[in-house]
């Protein structure tokens, strides 16, 4: 199943939404905005994904699962530190 370019670009959009809220929330009560390893890994998840999806639009179709296989650790590891930190609340 392939989700459409335009919902995309709206999921894209929604999640890239939410992490500037998260951002401007963190930075109004006075909590470091990112730690660097969340920084790292944020990196790590965003870059490889817009440089497949930037081919993909130009040249020929990339955005498959072996393409992004490189992102999987990242998202697993902010995963787990979202989890770590919902349960030392």
């Amino acid at each position: 199943m392939s989700i459409p370019a335009s919902r995309r670009v709206i999921l894209a959009g929604l999640w890239a939404t939410l992490l500037a809220r998260e951002y401007w929330t963190r930075r109004q009560s006075g909590y470091a905005a990112f730690e660097p390893a969340t920084l790292v890994l944020l990196a790590w998840l965003i870059v490889p994904a817009a440089i497949v999806y930037v081919r993909s639009v130009l040249a020929a179709p990339a955005f498959l699962n072996r393409a992004l296989i490189i992102v999987a650790p990242a998202a697993y590891l902010l995963t787990a530190r979202a989890v770590a930190q919902l349960s030392a609340r």
